[in-house]
């Protein structure tokens, strides 16, 4: 704890300068602290009642009452590349796509993060999330999906161009709007079990090798 004290400065701004570097969104937050108590050996470094605006419409793509920013404490020195571990807590995660087709994600597609030949590119091992309310909402396309997410863990590991995730949750479907015509499919129904997903960063797609999942 005498190591975090005389450190926490330093590492408050190295977080506040790896958020800054991986997205050109606007972040708010009214506390932040450093903790080590429950997370030994990462070090818990957590934003209060956080925000994160795009830079198009001002809109929250995440709004949250905790965002744990876990890193391991042998690897203080690699934190602008990597965190162990990232925790959401009690807040709304909204992907928004406007009609002309921009779509808020694109915030993390900051020039300053792009990789560099023989570079490293920033990994986050593990996000999870607990009590959260995600909306996905395309204009373009005229899909409106809105979950409850009661928790989630997902494990990532990035290879080459495709990012590997191992998803365990539990989810209450509140509405998947794929045609506003036909209405909503899995209306309040409780969705929970394992997924294993696969997103391409060339192509763009995603895709689900396999899953166990109970409705």
């Amino acid at each position: 704890n005498i190591y975090i004290a005389f450190y926490k400065e330093s590492l408050l701004n190295n977080v506040k300068q790896a958020i800054a570097n991986n997205t050109s969104g606007k972040l708010e937050l009214k506390d932040i602290n450093v903790s080590t108590i429950s997370t030994f050996p990462n070090i818990a470094v957590n934003l209060e009642e956080v925000e994160l605006l795009d830079s198009v419409y001002n809109m929250p793509l995440l709004k949250c009452g905790v965002l744990s920013c876990r890193i391991n404490i042998f690897k203080l020195g690699d934190i602008q590349h990597q965190l162990s571990k990232v925790v959401v807590e009690d807040g709304l995660i909204r992907l928004y796509t406007d009609s002309a087709g921009y779509n808020n994600l694109s915030m993390f597609t900051n020039p300053k993060n792009e990789k560099k030949a023989g570079g490293q590119g920033f990994m986050i091992h593990t996000i999870q999330l607990e009590n959260i309310d995600l909306h996905i909402n395309n204009e373009q396309k005229k899909k409106d999906f809105e979950f409850h997410v009661e928790n989630l863990e997902a494990q990532l590991k990035q290879k080459d161009t495709l990012l590997q995730m191992n998803v365990d949750h539990k989810t209450l479907v509140k509405k998947m709007i794929f045609n506003n015509e036909k209405g909503s499919y899995l209306e309040n129904s409780t969705v929970e079990g394992k997924m294993y997903l696969y997103f391409n960063s060339v192509t763009k797609t995603l895709t689900c090798e396999k899953s166990d999942i109970e409705i």
